[in-house]
């Protein structure tokens, strides 16, 4: 079997990729469920993909794909320097896929998953219909302060807060 990779960090799929990565829990994180981490995956494409149905309040009034989303300043933190991703803070994801193409690691299987659970929540069309939430507009690390104004939460999935927004 060929060595695991994530498309590269300068197309919208690879940093979509990269953002996931980044921050969903991973196979290391205390507690952690594929189930719920996958699913929290395909939430966070849906909050890049709704804010790019409507960037205008979001920083991106001209906004043309995801990339634009997720390389506004102040949105998605060193992603702003995309493509250009500081190593300190790329290691995550170094060391994930790693340890899924360690073959001699016990449960490599598991983060295995875990990387094509990224690629699949990156590139599929459209996630399963009980996913889409046409007003998911952010996430949040748990017990940070949420985005306030006429936000909601609408979920908690494996330390990630989503909220809602009726624009």
């Amino acid at each position: 079997m060929a060595d695991l990779a994530l498309s590269p960090a300068t197309t919208t799929v690879g940093l979509i990729e990269l953002v996931l990565f980044h921050e969903a829990p991973a196979p290391y994180f205390p507690g952690y469920n594929q189930a719920l981490s996958f699913e929290a995956m395909r939430l966070m494409r849906q909050v890049l993909k709704n804010r790019l149905r409507h960037p205008g309040p979001f920083g991106a009034p001209h906004a043309r794909d995801e990339t634009d989303i997720i390389k506004i300043k102040s949105q998605f933190g060193a992603f702003a320097q995309a493509p250009n991703l500081p190593v300190a803070f790329m290691q995550n994801v170094y060391d994930i896929l790693r340890t899924a193409n360690n073959t001699a690691y016990p449960k490599q299987a598991i983060f295995i998953q875990h990387v094509q659970n990224a690629i699949t929540a990156a590139t599929e069309t459209l996630p399963p219909s009980d996913l889409i939430v046409a007003n998911l507009y952010y996430w949040r690390t748990h017990g940070y302060k949420g985005p306030g104004g006429r936000s909601r939460l609408y979920k908690t999935l494996q330390g990630l807060d989503f909220y809602t927004q009726n624009l």
